[in-house]
């Protein structure tokens, strides 16, 4: 089983954790108290994002990654909507067919990007970032639209979020799926005001499907 693959183990419930204010905003701006449920979070990674929806009401999320590690500490840190079914833990690859038993009426595409919207706190991503990697990532993230779209249910919504500034990776990646995807409409685009404090950046986009 899946469980027994990752070798999942609970935790103390009264535990604390830590997350960026930055990261917490620009979820925030999505609503995602508002979203229709099941919801799957498409690139969990550690579970960030997908605590935050739980937090604010989503449920069940469907949390996927393509790295075990990762999916071992969210199922270990969220071990009780685990157990009660709030949360589901797959592995997957997000630029490949969803492994979804049915179309999901809200889709999180917290994107992997260059990460140049948290150089605040992570100045060496300067000096390790080339322009090779801004093209291949902006090729995964693309990858990444379009089969979160065939995953996505009619009528439904996908919400794309970055922690970057590059408008390949942002306004020119929601442009040309747009432009390639007829049945997607642009419902909204956010970004982190300039004058934040922390110094971190994110983008997001709300894109609804016609039904």
């Amino acid at each position: 089983s899946l469980a027994e693959e990752l070798s999942f183990t609970p935790q103390e419930q009264d535990a604390l954790y830590r997350q960026g204010f930055a990261a917490r905003e620009a979820l925030a701006a999505l609503s995602p108290q508002r979203w229709k449920a099941p919801v799957w979070d498409a690139c969990c990674g550690r579970g960030g994002k997908t605590r935050l929806l739980l937090e604010a009401g989503c449920a069940p999320v469907i949390a996927s990654d393509t790295h075990p590690g990762r999916l071992r500490a969210l199922a270990r840190e969220l071990s009780p909507a685990l157990d009660s079914g709030r949360l589901i833990v797959l592995r997957a690859r997000a630029d490949q067919p969803a492994p979804l038993a049915q179309p999901a009426p809200t889709i999180l595409l917290d994107a992997p990007c260059t990460g140049l919207g948290t150089l605040s706190r992570r100045p060496d991503i300067k000096w390790k970032r080339t322009e090779a990697d801004l093209e291949n990532l902006a090729r995964t993230q693309a990858a990444m639209l379009d089969q979160a779209w065939r995953a996505l249910a009619p009528g439904g919504t996908l919400h794309y979020l970055t922690c970057t500034l590059t408008p390949q990776e942002n306004q020119r990646q929601v442009g040309g799926f747009t432009a390639r995807t007829p049945d997607a409409r642009l419902a909204a685009t956010w970004t982190t005001p300039p004058a934040v404090a922390s110094g971190e950046f994110f983008f997001s986009a709300s894109l609804t499907k016609g039904a």
